[in-house]
């Protein structure tokens, strides 16, 4: 489901430790525990990418896995569209994973992810990144995994400056035919929303929403807290806003709603760079992604209940999620 074609090989936005596109061993190995229904979208990208190249996604210091493709493919079965297949959205309710997708065609794909965690993880590459989100489209990565270190500051999260209990939970899921959704989740004092909308209403191909509200408890409740999203391109600071612009010239513009008198910043990093934001009390983030100039963003009230408009797309927060209008 977040299979993108870059530079003619696959690549996904990844979670955890590993920070690269996936072989094709992965393929060849996973192939006889497809289920049949699924294996015609399978089939498509394993021909395209590892059968079109002779390998089987056989690797030389692998040579055993050949017994697994050998088992697992079926040249009696045709490639199908995934978009068939698989349809537009990927709901992992056991491990909360929520994967939203705008179509199945080339490199200029949207697909955006956040991961909960749900599941407890034992013995593992295990990485704090519940609640982190990543966006890529138009061909570039917006926003995606920071360096492999099990970090928060590696992560696409709202840093606090208390313990922090392991995993999220998700309050509200809601998802549509064409991809877009908003899933909602919560982690001790923390509530983040994040809404994805792919009907062009806002005028531009691709709509991200991020809100973090926070419940006051402790004093360290009160303090400031930084909001960070690791991306890759030139990227530019302004008062409430920042641009990241990839080297094809399409831009992703971000605007900081709340908090008030947000403090931003940007700095590179070994695998590209990360936008900083900090302030107190609760985040209300609008991105659009665009080929051409970025949409006007109309605001009316304060904070979180602020009802902001981009272009025929009005967009608000209220009880626990975001609402598209």
């Amino acid at each position: 489901m977040r299979f993108v074609a870059m530079d003619e090989e696959l690549a996904i936005p990844a979670y955890g430790r590993h920070r690269l596109s996936p072989q094709g061993s992965l393929f060849a190995l996973g192939l006889p525990l497809v289920p049949e229904k699924f294996l015609p979208g399978v089939m498509k990208f394993f021909e395209r990418y590892f059968v079109a190249d002779g390998s089987f996604g056989i690797e030389r210091s692998f040579p055993h896995i050949a017994a697994y493709a050998l088992l697992g493919y079926q040249d009696d079965i045709s490639p199908a569209n995934p978009l068939e297949i698989f349809g537009n959205v990927l709901i992992d309710r056991q491990k909360g994973f929520y994967v939203f997708r705008d179509r199945w065609q080339d490199d200029r794909d949207f697909v955006a992810s956040i991961y909960l965690k749900q599941e407890p993880l034992r013995g593992s590459w295990s990485f704090p990144d519940e609640g982190s989100f990543r966006i890529w489209g138009l061909g570039h990565r917006w926003a995606k995994a920071g360096i492999s270190k099990p970090r928060k500051e590696n992560e696409n999260v709202l840093v606090r400056q208390t313990d922090i209990t392991p995993g999220a939970k998700p309050i509200y899921v809601e998802t549509k035919p064409d991809g877009s959704g908003v899933v909602s989740l919560v982690q001790d004092n923390w509530l983040r929303s994040f809404a994805v909308d792919y009907t062009r209403k806002s005028g531009t191909p691709g709509l991200f929403v991020v809100v973090d509200r926070l419940e006051l408890q402790t004093e360290n409740d009160f303090l400031p807290k930084t909001w960070l999203m690791h991306t890759e391109g030139k990227v530019s600071i302004g008062d409430d806003t920042f641009t990241i612009e990839s080297p094809e010239g399409k831009t992703l513009q971000g605007t900081f709603i709340s908090p008030e008198g947000v403090q931003l910043s940007y700095q590179d990093t070994e695998l590209g760079g990360v936008v900083r934001a900090t302030g107190i009390n609760n985040f209300f983030v609008v991105m659009t992604v665009q080929a051409d100039d970025p949409p006007k963003v109309e605001r009316e009230g304060n904070g979180i209940d602020t009802i902001v408009r981009v272009g025929k797309r009005q967009i608000s927060f209220a009880e626990n999620r975001i609402i598209f209008q």
